[in-house]
């Protein structure tokens, strides 16, 4: 199983791959995130970690993107997992449309939208591995 975040300073939105499939799974305080990792990789088998790297519409790195990848190497050495980066531009935006055309109203939108950013990154790194 390879788990996909989508880190950000107050929350991460947490999504795992299921036969090739990204799903979301839930969000979380991004300060629980390497104890909810750890607690994760004691119940089931986790292969790799892919984290969303915020890019500018350039292509070039965001500020955020240092705190993604500050974040990520915490991780790695906490789990021994191996991390990967997914360029994560405009998975907010796509998660939102979805959500929307889905029917959620704004405060079921607000809840869902890290989990379903996290289910798009993973999703885009599936779908490019494969290929």
């Amino acid at each position: 199983m390879l788990i996909g975040l989508d880190i950000g300073t107050q929350k991460t939105g947490i999504a795992r791959s299921v036969n090739g499939l990204a799903q979301a799974v839930q969000k979380i305080p991004t300060s629980q995130l390497i104890g909810f990792l750890t607690q994760l990789m004691a119940e089931q088998t986790v292969e790799q970690i892919v984290i969303g790297l915020p890019v500018a519409n350039n292509g070039e790195p965001t500020s955020q993107a240092e705190y993604c990848q500050i974040q990520g190497e915490a991780i790695r050495q906490a789990t021994g997992l191996p991390v990967s980066y997914e360029d994560e531009y405009l998975t907010t935006v796509e998660a939102e449309r979805l959500l929307k055309e889905a029917g959620f109203k704004e405060p079921d939108i607000k809840e869902r939208l890290d989990q379903v950013s996290a289910e798009l990154i993973l999703q885009q790194y599936l779908n490019r591995d494969r290929g």
